[in-house]
């Protein structure tokens, strides 16, 4: 959703799909299959939405005030999430340093001018392929929009003079615990679930994934195919156990004398000198 970076991902890759299936028709079933998991990202963030206001806080401690992460913590959080922000109001600086990479690849090709296809200025992006003006995007001008409706609402609730105040939830008078009464993420899958029902005479599956039963097959551990197909046992494990042995023999380098230390950096030194001359 606008003014983020990822709503002007989606159109330009809308835009882009859409109109290039007038000449390549297989464009428009990419188009399909972007807009179909457009769809499903948004049921999967309908996760976060119930838990946000379909139910008290739960957290895996049972603590209802839950503090808040570390600062170290929050500083790269703040700063990916104000570039997404960023970048979703000037999407064409990233479309510059794209169009730069692609260019330097394919400099043998005569590609046209980067103003000509995606416009020339910071914020607004403009589409041509070829035959004039075809799709144009102003994320600035619909923050603006936005931030002037978010004012007028907050004017109108403010003009309510309405009072705030916390209570017990209610139960309709009824003895529930706040888990039973959590509305859960999964009962909004349950319709797209339905949705994407596969039927072929008696049998039935709920979603596009048909789950099929393999017969169960019992092998004692000792069994020649177990040990065949446990590639930890005679693969990973031995490569991590000598890694492991190789460590601690190095391990007995780190004596704590300074002196010791300093030869090592030099025979370091000479190996690399004389690794590069024989490279060389």
């Amino acid at each position: 959703m606008p003014p983020f970076n990822g709503f002007s991902s989606k159109w330009l890759i809308y835009q882009s799909t859409i109109f290039g299936g007038i000449h390549i028709p297989i464009f428009v079933g990419f188009a399909i299959v972007a807009i179909f998991i457009s769809a499903v990202t948004l049921a999967s963030f309908i996760k976060f939405f119930g838990a946000s206001f379909y139910g008290k806080l739960r957290t895996p401690s049972g603590d209802t005030t839950p503090g808040d992460v570390p600062v170290l913590m929050q500083i790269p959080q703040t700063v990916l999430a104000a570039l997404c922000i960023v970048i979703g109001l000037m999407p064409l600086v990233p479309l510059r340093w794209i169009y730069r990479s692609v260019a330097s690849i394919y400099s043998g090709v005569q590609l046209p001018q980067f103003a000509e296809v995606l416009g020339g200025g910071t914020s607004a992006v403009g589409l041509n392929f070829g035959g004039g003006l075809v799709a144009n995007w102003h994320p600035v001008t619909v923050t603006l929009v936005g931030l002037v409706l978010l004012v007028l609402s907050y004017g109108i609730y403010r003009s309510g003079r309405a009072q705030r105040r916390a209570v017990d939830t209610w139960y309709c008078g009824e003895m529930h615990t706040d888990a039973e009464v959590h509305y859960k993420a999964h009962s909004f899958y349950l319709p797209f679930k339905q949705m994407f029902r596969v039927r072929i005479g008696r049998h039935e599956w709920e979603g596009v994934y048909i789950t099929i039963r393999y017969p169960e097959l019992r092998l004692r551990p000792d069994n020649w195919l177990v040990k065949a197909v446990d590639v930890d046992r005679w693969f990973f494990y031995p490569i991590v156990n000598g890694f492991y042995k190789v460590s601690e023999w190095f391990r007995k380098s780190h004596v704590g004398i300074p002196h010791v230390y300093l030869a090592w950096a030099i025979v370091g030194v000479i190996g690399a000198v004389w690794l590069l001359f024989a490279l060389h």
